[in-house]
């Protein structure tokens, strides 16, 4: 259950009270900001845009030239996703957001079924969606866009993604990004699972505006979706507690550490049973086998050769990054492996407190294989982040927002096969760091950031 505006602010300002009264503990080391589904505003008459709860706004990416009906012949390859100058207000249906302000999904080409409503929405066409002289070749995405009125450093958090539809459509995709800049976050979806896309957006300036856009996979057919998501600001300083490559060591991992693999059952060291490659999905910890030191590296089966200790493989990490195991249609024979492979770095966090992964990157070392999956969670809670990276040299950054820890709390980071381990090899590090409690000379600025968002909050109600 998600919490008012209101009683978000009341809860940090009560903690950070605790905070001045000398207490050594406190939640309210961040704050929310805004919140989706808490935030949704209806419009004040049918067809009018402009009515949007503060600091907000539903947009999409139109053709130019579009007139509220149809679109200019031939103006169907403008209005990219990347140029936010091109996005268009969305307007008051009288049940949901849309860019031509009715319930009609025939006309407003290429916009169809775009719409925003107060749990999730819809896109509009997609690149295969021609529409007749409209010749679309653009996918249209459904936006809401969040406008900071503060500077700071912001992540999105508590944010999930589904396709409704019951996977009967080619997939959808989210993109999060700032102003006109390149996605901070993209993530396909080709099915109906549930995903997190919480994500680190950046330090921002007081007037930068964070878009959060869903769009068709090439066409829009049972593309309905469910979504959640808030703009959090985090309120001080991060202090590292553990660094991967920094902490690294031969022999067996540093205090903290553990380098794991999600093996299935009954695996044991060289091989598995007939049929149990099925087993062992990542995300649940009691799967997890630890790595053994082998040289300079970790590795399943205590040794370097790549062709046993199948469906692990090449699976391995190292000093600088490492190699994931087999992929979910990499059969192995008898093994018939169905999961993907995950190389997993774990650190157990030794005080409560508010936890961050920071400093984070990860790239393909060989740009011929498929790419890889990025997955995190704690302990055995739902994935906090779950996101696919090219076959690039490019950097991708998985920082995050972890929330509130409590010792003994293990944060587990993966790195799994895109279905196949082929040239796989990727470079990464990354950060687990802390946002310390603030000292008491510092609580009535605290106090004083709290009670500016609180007052923007009550207005926006």
């Amino acid at each position: 259950m998600t919490r008012s505006p209101s009683l978000r602010i009341v809860a940090a300002f009560a903690a950070l009270l605790t905070l001045a009264a000398g207490a050594t503990t406190a939640k309210a080391i961040s704050v929310t900001v805004a919140d989706y589904r808490n935030d949704f505003h209806v419009g004040a008459a049918v067809g009018q845009s402009g009515t949007f709860a503060d600091g907000w706004s539903y947009q999409w990416n139109a053709p130019s030239s579009w007139n509220g009906t149809s679109t200019t012949a031939g103006n169907g390859n403008t209005g990219a996703i990347s140029s936010v100058a091109d996005f268009e207000l969305l307007r008051w249906s009288g049940t949901s957001w849309r860019p031509d302000g009715d319930d009609n999904n025939a006309n407003g080409l290429p916009a169809a079924f775009l719409t925003l409503n107060s749990t999730g929405g819809h896109p509009g066409r997609g690149t295969t969606q021609a529409d007749g002289t409209v010749a679309n070749n653009q996918n249209r995405y459904a936006i809401a866009a969040y406008t900071v009125a503060e500077g700071g450093r912001y992540y999105i958090t508590d944010a999930f993604y589904q396709n409704t539809n019951l996977g009967a459509g080619n997939g959808q995709d989210v993109r999060i990004s700032v102003n006109g800049n390149a996605p901070v976050f993209t993530l396909l979806l080709p099915d109906n699972a549930t995903r997190p896309i919480n994500t680190f957006v950046g330090d921002l300036s007081a007037g930068d505006t964070i878009y959060v856009a869903f769009g068709p996979n090439g066409s829009d057919g049972s593309d309905g979706f469910a979504h959640d998501f808030t703009v959090t600001k985090s309120i001080g300083d991060f202090k590292v507690v553990a660094d991967y490559r920094d902490d690294y060591q031969t022999g067996g991992p540093a205090a903290g550490w553990e380098y794991l693999w999600n093996a299935p059952s009954q695996w044991d060291g060289a091989t598995t049973p007939a049929g149990n490659g099925n087993t062992g999905p990542i995300g649940d910890p009691t799967f997890y086998a630890s790595l053994n030191p082998v040289g300079a590296q970790y590795r399943p089966d205590n040794d370097t050769n790549s062709a046993n200790g199948l469906p692990a493989a090449f699976l391995q990490l190292t000093s600088v990054g490492g190699h994931p195991g087999r992929g979910s249609t990499q059969a192995d024979g008898t093994v018939a492996n169905t999961l993907d492979r995950y190389a997993i770095a774990a650190f157990t966090v030794t005080e409560d407190g508010e936890y961050a992964i920071t400093d984070s990157f990860v790239n393909s070392i060989d740009t011929a294989g498929t790419g890889g999956h990025i997955f995190i969670h704690v302990n055995n809670n739902a994935p906090l982040y779950f996101r696919d990276f090219a076959a690039t040299a490019a950097n991708i950054s998985f920082d995050l927002l972890l929330g509130q820890l409590n010792a003994g709390d293990t944060i587990y980071v993966g790195i799994g096969p895109n279905g196949s381990d082929g040239s796989d090899s990727f470079n990464w590090d990354f950060s687990i760091a802390q946002l310390p409690i603030p000292e008491p000379a510092t609580v009535s600025l605290l106090l004083m950031s709290v009670l500016g968002l609180g007052r923007r909050q009550r207005r926006a109600a």
